[in-house]
């Protein structure tokens, strides 16, 4: 069951496309991802930075861990959101261990 969701975009809570996410009962932790910004990729022409991870202790990413009861009808419509180009994967991230919001 997925129930984990790292966001460091446009769907984090307070951006632009976090409504895509406000209705998923869940709690929101700040967290970071060992990786870094890049310009390459499809939603860069339009502003929109993707990461691609590092083995560099130093680069990190901020974000957003989203821990819900159930993500799994969530995450092909956030696929879909994305477009072909975009590639979910698992990693491994940091995140504070008390929530700061809750939905």
């Amino acid at each position: 069951m997925l129930n984990n969701l790292f966001v460091y975009g446009t769907l984090c809570p307070g951006e632009r496309n976090h409504y895509l996410l406000a209705d998923v009962q869940g709690d929101w932790y700040p967290a970071t991802l060992q990786a870094v910004r890049t310009d390459r990729g499809w939603g860069s022409a339009k502003g929109y930075p993707g990461i691609e991870l590092s083995d560099n202790p130093d680069d990190i990413v901020h974000g957003w861990l989203l821990k819900a009861k159930d993500l799994t009808t969530t995450i092909p419509q956030l696929d879909e959101f994305e477009g072909a180009g975009y590639q979910r994967v698992i990693v491994e991230i940091r995140y504070q261990l008390s929530p700061i919001m809750q939905n």
